[in-house]
């Protein structure tokens, strides 16, 4: 029997903050102002930063369509990772890391993904290159615009 469920897209971004991991997790925190950060995410309803929490989200993708999705934080801890579980139009894991560097800090996005509704399905299995410049596009802007906001 061959198994049926969508290959997962594999990335991994980086991006350097000129601000200690203290500094970013205050500003990651900041949960109430995602909406105002990333004008992209169109619905989002988490509350706070902590283990155990559920969010949803709807994101207008670079391709113009929206994404649905549940983020269930597994595992949260301050000023160093965040671990979820994604489920919905897209599902996987993702984890974000905070790395010490110098008197930085790395933010390390990785992220297995996979499409999980049907017409996204079709799009990455067809048009893979799309999804996947698609998916950079918005995880990269996001990563931008949050060490933009780090004080």
């Amino acid at each position: 029997m061959t198994d049926r469920r969508p290959a997962a897209m594999h990335s991994e971004h980086r991006r350097h903050v000129d601000a200690t991991p203290e500094a970013v997790w205050r500003t990651l925190e900041q949960v109430e102002r995602y909406r105002v950060w990333w004008p992209w995410l169109r619905r989002f309803d988490g509350r706070t930063l902590a283990t155990g929490e559920r969010w949803t989200c709807t994101v207008r993708s670079a391709l113009r369509y929206p994404v649905r999705f549940s983020v269930d934080l597994q595992e949260v801890v301050a000023e160093a990772r965040v671990g979820a579980l994604v489920d919905g139009d897209v599902a996987g894991r993702a984890v974000l890391h905070l790395v010490p560097q110098g008197r930085g800090t790395d933010l390390v996005l990785v992220a297995d993904l996979h499409a999980a509704h049907p017409w996204l399905q079709r799009l990455e299995r067809w048009a893979r290159p799309i999804a996947r410049f698609g998916h950079d596009r918005i995880i990269e802007r996001a990563l931008a615009e949050l060490a933009g906001r780090v004080r």
